[in-house]
């Protein structure tokens, strides 16, 4: 569900930039060996020096966190519809108290992702 608000995805990590990773979305579904790519984003390590493979290796772990981002939204939009919805038995519930945590932050979480 995508709303126009985002890229639709899926997204990818898809270069090496040598700064940082490139995420980007397939746009003719067969793959990056076509080049049809269309770039979604970058993941630049901005402290320290980026050779060094710790640095390398927190860019990369940002970048891929950037790429599922559509996939968790759609997740947890999910979740979330079925948690109000009422669809699980009170007695498999958390605490009136810890559902609302929940629910309130799946909600806020949601509402950031869509810009609201």
């Amino acid at each position: 569900m995508n709303n126009g608000k985002h890229t639709p995805g899926p997204w990818k990590v898809s270069h090496d930039l040598g700064d940082g990773y490139s995420i980007a979305r397939e746009v003719d579904g067969h793959g990056s060996a076509s080049g049809k790519l269309l770039p979604v984003a970058l993941a630049v390590f901005t402290a320290g020096n980026y050779n060094e493979p710790e640095n390398r290796n927190v860019a990369k772990a940002n970048a891929a966190l950037i790429a599922a981002a559509p996939e968790l939204l759609e997740a947890l939009k999910k979740l979330h519809s079925y948690f109000i919805t009422d669809n699980i038995p009170d007695a498999s519930l958390p605490d009136d108290e810890d559902f609302v945590r929940m629910e309130n932050a799946s909600h806020a979480a949601i509402a950031k992702a869509e810009g609201r």
